[in-house]
């Protein structure tokens, strides 16, 4: 039997399709969809209260310049895309649907895949559509007036993914292989392979990230509200990673998106099962330290507090 922990875990982490009624004929059906769109509408609306009731508490002060703002939050350079065409900005998250998103971006834009030449729909979008090719005062304009969004997932997923693709499999980008070999030489805690050959724990990049906050600069474990400055920007629509195809199938409908798909996200690599797994062998005290690293994130999107592994 699965404990009380592991149930929690399961249930806040998946990131599959939900479920969706079975219906019987069109008007059943179309019962179900409107159904579906008032309950996605109330999500999006609680993730939005709850990002001003969490940015409230924080006490944090109105921007008197978007223009100012932006030149003080340089990370915003490489975190904010936008589409003229429907007058969206977004702010796109390491391990948060990047990749389905650059994809989206593209096509609402006009790109359909498979028409980009010899680059990646990523590539495409840093290349035409990041605001770092805007001068400030094209960038102030829309954060001002563009409708904001955003895509998290639960905190602990996200640190997970990073890890096990940056960090465990010690393959691919030097950098990343470097910084494992590091991490693991400097807190030690990691286990042998069947080879013999010592690897990085995750206990060890739990302890990496608690032990000063330098070692959260890398932007695919970095915090969202460094990222995206959500206190200040006041996102419209909040998508979270578990519930991303109806959260993205309302935000398409509310601007008339006809003909456009949300590319699906392939997350078994952190699924519930794997978070509450990898975390068990994490000490109580760190998963603690990490969590409070990581609070504000969690109040702010509305994440409820991990469990006690």
């Amino acid at each position: 039997m699965r404990s009380l922990a592991e149930d929690s875990v399961l249930s806040r982490t998946a990131a599959t399709t939900p479920t969706r009624c079975q219906v019987s004929s069109a008007e059943d059906e179309v019962i179900s969809r409107d159904s579906l769109t008032s309950e996605t509408q109330n999500r999006i609306k609680q993730r939005k209260q709850a990002l001003v009731d969490s940015c409230n508490k924080l006490d944090h002060g109105k921007i008197s310049s978007y223009e100012e703002f932006y030149l003080k939050n340089t990370i915003l350079k490489t975190s904010l895309f936008y589409s003229d065409k429907h007058k969206i900005l977004f702010c796109s998250i390491p391990k948060c649907a990047t990749r389905s998103q650059a994809n989206f971006l593209a096509n609402i834009e006009g790109i359909i895949d498979g028409k980009l030449a010899n680059e990646s729909a990523s590539e495409y979008i840093e290349r035409r559509l990041s605001v770092r090719n805007l001068n400030v005062s094209e960038v102030a304009k829309r954060i001002k007036n563009y409708t904001k969004f955003i895509i998290v997932r639960e905190p602990f997923s996200r640190l997970l993914s990073a890890f096990r693709d940056k960090l465990e499999r010690k393959r691919g980008n030097g950098y990343y292989v470097g910084l494992s070999h590091r991490i693991h030489a400097q807190y030690g805690n990691g286990t042998g392979n069947e080879t013999g050959i010592t690897k990085t724990s995750l206990q060890d990049f739990v302890e990496y990230l608690t032990a000063k906050r330098d070692n959260q600069q890398d932007p695919h474990w970095n915090y969202y509200y460094r990222l995206c400055s959500p206190c200040d920007i006041q996102y419209d629509y909040i998508a979270h990673m578990s519930t991303l195809d109806t959260d993205m199938e309302y935000f398409m409908k509310q601007f008339r998106m006809k003909n456009v798909v949300f590319p699906p996200s392939f997350n078994s690599f952190t699924d519930g099962k794997k978070v509450y797994n990898y975390f068990s062998n994490v000490s109580a005290s760190s998963v603690n330290l990490l969590y409070h690293r990581y609070k504000t994130d969690y109040d702010i999107f509305g994440f409820s507090p991990p469990p006690q592994f």
